[in-house]
């Protein structure tokens, strides 16, 4: 049974019916009320089609916090932390492995709670640290054949370690996954899928990483796609002239106030499509460049030290 979303838009707020709005949903907090401000504004500013933001709380917004998101983002509908634990509490009861996932992981929010918290047949999520910098037009539209569309990486950061690819062949993962920006069929959302990965030992290796690994798993099982690296990427420069959105994650934040200023001229022009490329797969080489790249970097900073 599908839990239904509290507080709906009041008919003064509601779009015209012959206006589709898409719903998007993004997690937040009280620490980053500002960034969410900043950030979703200006996905609903340069979206030509007609969005509308549903926020998942952590517990931590005040009620100044409440009111400063309800006038910049055109009256989000908030799910409150406890109104959603006990929702999920009951339609999570068949899956303990995602029961203990979600109760110890904040991020697990963004792949259960975004999806069975509504009957809508079409999931779009943005994590409030993506700016978007000029127009744009079917940003959630899922390529025929592809059960989603998630943002390409620059490297498989993931839980699990690479020797467990070999160790468990039915582990499949699709590369170079990252959750900020998603999109989904709600048919895509396979929990026993996740409940069985979950089971494993090595699911939780990097625990900071097991919604973003899960999202990876989900991502080669259900055919997603990937938003072209040069349309929606990370502010690591050069950033393309073709730059629609950036994900400004912890590591870049410092550059948000620069990225603003040279943010281009609301001058007219028309919205872009954003295209996308089918997901490849994670190998065992793949994670094991990654890992040896990270351990020669720690090895090269402890070298310098004097």
């Amino acid at each position: 049974m599908t839990a239904a979303l509290p507080t709906p838009l009041s008919p003064a707020d509601a779009p015209p019916k012959s206006v589709a709005t898409l719903n998007v949903h993004t997690c937040v907090g009280h620490s980053h009320v500002d960034l969410t401000i900043t950030c979703l504004s200006s996905l609903l500013r340069f979206s030509a089609d007609p969005l509308s933001i549903i926020i998942h709380e952590d517990g931590s917004l005040t009620p100044d916090d409440r009111a400063r998101l309800d006038a910049a983002l055109h009256h989000p509908r908030i799910i409150d932390r406890k109104t959603a634990d006990a929702q999920m509490h009951e339609l999570l009861r068949p899956f303990p492995n995602l029961q203990r996932f979600r109760a110890a992981n904040f991020f697990a929010i963004k792949i259960l709670d975004v999806s069975l918290l509504t009957s809508d047949p079409l999931i779009a999520y943005c994590d409030c640290d993506i700016l978007f910098l000029k127009p744009f037009k079917n940003l959630y539209h899922i390529p025929p054949g592809a059960g989603g569309i998630m943002m390409h990486d620059f490297e498989s950061a993931y839980s699990i370690r690479s020797w467990h690819l070999l160790a468990h062949p039915s582990l499949r993962l699709a590369k170079d996954v990252n959750a900020g920006l998603v999109c989904l069929h709600r048919s895509s959302l396979d929990l026993h899928l996740l409940e069985r990965f979950l089971s494993l030992p090595c699911s939780s290796t990097k625990k900071y990483f097991t919604e973003q690994t899960s999202w990876a798993l989900l991502a080669h099982h259900k055919k997603f796609h990937l938003y072209h690296p040069r349309h929606v990427c990370f502010p690591r420069p050069p950033i393309p002239d073709s730059a629609i959105a950036l994900h400004v994650v912890a590591s870049s934040r410092s550059q948000l106030p620069t990225l603003l200023a040279q943010r281009p001229s609301t001058a007219p022009c028309p919205p872009a499509a954003i295209p996308t490329l089918p997901a490849r797969r994670c190998r065992f080489h793949h994670l094991a460049a990654y890992e040896t790249q990270r351990i020669l970097s720690r090895l090269s900073k402890k070298l310098r030290k004097p």
